[in-house]
Order: C-alpha cells, then sequence, then structure tokens
C-alpha cells in the first residue's frame, strides 16, 4: 500500500505564479517522446509496460510541461526547510492538463535530474502540488488503492515516485494545473 504523506496547505504567491506561467514556454509533449523518460526504462523492469503504454495512449497521455527556474521564488524558504530540499537545486515542472488529459501508469526514474546532476537518488526529494481549485474530472492515482481528488489548491504530497505507480487525469470541463518539485535533500550536521 502507498505510504502518501500529506504536508498540508502550502503557501504560494499565485500572481508571481501567473506571471511566471505566462511568460514561459508551453510545451506540449508526451513522456514517450523524451529520451530522458525513455532511456532508463529500456533495460528495466518496466520496459514491457511502458512498450505497451506508449502504444494504447499515443493519442491521449500527453501533458503541457512548463518549466521555469523562477517558480522556486513562489515558495516560501518554510516550505524547503520543512520538505527537507535545498532550494538552489529544486526543479519545479508545472503541468497543465486540459479536458480529456493525462497521464498514463508510470513510475519516476528521475531522468531529467539524474541526466543533469551526479546525486544519489536516495538524496532526492520530490513533491505533488494542485495548483487549481478542485474541480470535476481532476484525479491523481497513486497505486491501486488511492485517489486523490477534490484537494484544495496549495495541497502538498509526498510519496515514493519512483516505485508507487502513478497517473494524473483532467476528465473534467476545466483546465487542471499542478506542480511537480524535485531537489536534493539538505545534509544535516
Amino acid at each position: 500500500m502507498a505510504k502518501i504523506k500529506n504536508h498540508g496547505i502550502t503557501e504560494i504567491n499565485y500572481d508571481l505564479l501567473e506571471k511566471i506561467i505566462a511568460e514561459s514556454e508551453h510545451i506540449r509533449s508526451s513522456v514517450y517522446e523524451r529520451e530522458t523518460y525513455m532511456q532508463p526504462r529500456l533495460n528495466h523492469e518496466d520496459k514491457q509496460i511502458t512498450e505497451k503504454c506508449a502504444d494504447w495512449y499515443k493519442h491521449s497521455g500527453f501533458a503541457i510541461r512548463i518549466k521555469n527556474k523562477k517558480f522556486n521564488n513562489c515558495f516560501p524558504d518554510s516550505f524547503y526547510e520543512t520538505l527537507n530540499i535545498v532550494k538552489d537545486t529544486a526543479k519545479s515542472t508545472l503541468y497543465k492538463f486540459i479536458p480529456g488529459q493525462f497521464t498514463p501508469p508510470h513510475r519516476d526514474l528521475m531522468g531529467d535530474y539524474i541526466s543533469n546532476s551526479d546525486v544519489d537518488k536516495n538524496n532526492l526529494v520530490k513533491v505533488w502540488v494542485a495548483i487549481s481549485e478542485p474541480e470535476l474530472g481532476h484525479a491523481l492515482f497513486i497505486g491501486k488503492e488511492h485517489v486523490i481528488y477534490n484537494v484544495p489548491k496549495g495541497t502538498t504530497l509526498q510519496f515514493d515516485f519512483e516505485n508507487e505507480w502513478h497517473s494524473g487525469v483532467n476528465a473534467g470541463i476545466k483546465d487542471r494545473y499542478f506542480l511537480t518539485m524535485i531537489g536534493e535533500r539538505i545534509q544535516h550536521g
């Protein structure tokens, strides 16, 4: 059973967030088009299911990704301290799901982050943050037991992204936004 840690509602500067969204490039992409997603899976136990999903979901399994280092400035320092993330190494990606859009079932191998860093995977922290108000059809599935639905914007969750299969969907009528952040664990001592 998936262990989900709910960090509560995060204080976010939404005015700054909206400004950054407006000035950033919006890239429509499928995980199956990204080398950093596919490459680690070619010799991984997930290879067979990844190949099936690439075929099954080739027309609907995509996301609009918005990457900008400035997103890190939308969160207070207390956010990074609570989550034990080094702010300077944190990489945030905001996702926009239009109605009918979803991510297929997957596990995160942190390929984007690791390909540009020499950090040990065990020293990484990843969180998911709801950016939209709760709406009909906006859901996150984690493992076989959990559906995250109808959570207030700012809700911040942490779970084992690498070992827990998960999938997100917008089966509603309004755009859905959420953000994922990954960064190096603060080393104490």
